[in-house]
């Protein structure tokens, strides 16, 4: 299956008006209205609502499967065919959900007036979220230079730059130390991504320590324990700033 057919058509839109956010359409074959899929879903949630059935996220059709969620009155639906695991298509929607939410304000969503391709710019993180496509930085290797330079640090066990998604951009760790980020991500997905900045999370005996560089770059290290982050305090800002530099350089 290629990545093209993770999902047919994705759409987000809003259930008191019908007013469609997102209409992202990936599969060039799929042609059918999203507002006749949207009449279909809403259909569906009143009828689950009315037999208090509030738990059902997936809709089955004869030629495609539907798998949504709902949070203020905005419903995120997917489409795709039977044989993608609904269970991991969900996780991703209910991601998508969470960024979305967390990037607009209820003014934005609540605004008539707003142009219909206000939205256009979150097609990009739907995309990465659904087929795991890794934000590409020009300077990679000056910022390896600048990983590479920091873990050096006896205090710090490695250091990494993530995309919002947790691909790894460049990264110092060792395969063992890949894995653990990745149960830490995984783990604490929502956290991560939500409005947080920074946070420290002690994991398997282990200190993380997480900065979100900008809304599609986050900045890990991992030391020894928290007391420690008072030693390199400095030192982790300064990084954060080259970091900071060049990824600006790459937009």
């Amino acid at each position: 299956m290629t990545k093209e057919k993770i999902i047919e058509s994705l759409l987000i839109v809003d259930k008191k008006t019908g007013n469609i956010f997102i209409n992202y359409v990936p599969a060039k074959d799929f042609d059918k209205d999203p507002n006749l899929i949207i009449g279909l879903l809403t259909s569906f949630l009143k009828y689950t609502k009315d037999l208090e059935q509030k738990n059902l996220k997936m809709l089955d059709l004869e030629s495609f499967r539907l798998i949504f969620t709902e949070k203020y009155d905005i419903i995120f639906v997917a489409i795709s065919n039977r044989l993608v695991n609904p269970m991991n298509l969900l996780f991703k929607l209910n991601t998508i959900q969470t960024l979305f939410l967390n990037e607009f304000t209820e003014d934005e969503l609540s605004n008539p007036n707003i142009p219909p391709n206000y939205f256009d710019d979150f097609i990009e993180k739907i995309r990465e979220i659904m087929n795991g496509d890794l934000r590409v930085l020009e300077n990679k290797q000056s910022v390896k230079k600048i990983l590479e330079r920091f873990s050096k640090d006896k205090i710090v066990i490695g250091s990494a730059v993530l995309s919002f998604a947790g691909n790894f951009l460049v990264s110092t760790f060792t395969k063992d130390e890949t894995n653990l980020i990745q149960a830490l991500f995984n783990t604490n997905f929502e956290l991560i991504i939500s409005g947080i900045k920074k946070a420290f999370i002690e994991f398997l005996n282990r200190t993380f320590y997480i900065r979100k560089i900008d809304d599609q770059t986050l900045f890990v290290v991992i030391i020894k324990n928290v007391e420690d982050f008072e030693k390199i305090q400095i030192k982790i800002e300064k990084v954060e700033k080259e970091i900071i530099n060049v990824v600006k350089k790459t937009k």
